[in-house]
């Protein structure tokens, strides 16, 4: 396949999925409308992740035993 190929391909198949996730969920994948928290924590290795969620969760949110 060739790369424009390849790309129109991937541009389609996002294009599916974003109507079917609105079509199904009423809102689309990744709007932060539909989002009560959303936190972007891809720059952030396992273990500081792992920080991080239990560090939220010792407050008063009570799910320290289900995170950590």
């Amino acid at each position: 396949m060739k790369p424009e190929e390849a790309t129109k391909m991937i541009y389609k198949v996002d294009k599916a999925r974003t109507a079917y996730h609105k079509r199904y969920a009423k809102y689309a994948p990744g709007d932060p409308d539909s989002k009560q928290i959303m936190i972007d924590s891809s720059m952030l290795g396992v273990e500081e992740r792992r920080k991080f969620w239990q560090r939220s969760c010792e407050g008063d949110l009570g799910c320290r035993e289900r995170y950590v």
